[in-house]
């Protein structure tokens, strides 16, 4: 089993990626393979909206940046955990650019 924790607040240590890197150490414990991807070190690009992902035999952003890792990690995982900051009642910008970039995923 895999299961991966993504972080998305700048601050290292913070208190959204404590709480990740329990449950990462609890399915480590458990025999479980974890990886912590931190999105504040990871340089991710804005979906431009082009639609290359969704044309026929692309399944992926033509972008690469740092969202080709989290795209491997993503399709082996068998988990993942998300722990991120909540500014103004949302998530915050580089979460909010994970999930825009996971339209190719789709």
């Amino acid at each position: 089993m895999k299961v991966v924790g993504i972080t998305s607040s700048f601050h290292a240590g913070s208190n959204s990626q404590g709480l990740v890197e329990e449950i990462l150490a609890g399915a480590k414990e458990a025999g479980a393979e974890v990886e912590l991807v931190r999105l504040a070190e990871v340089q991710i690009n804005a979906c431009i909206g082009c639609e290359h992902c969704k044309k026929e035999g692309n399944k992926t952003c033509f972008q690469k940046d740092g969202m080709v890792k989290i795209y491997d990690e993503l399709a082996t995982a068998d988990a993942v955990v998300f722990g991120l900051p909540i500014y103004l009642g949302r998530a915050n910008a580089p979460f909010l650019l994970l999930i825009d970039r996971r339209y190719a995923m789709i």
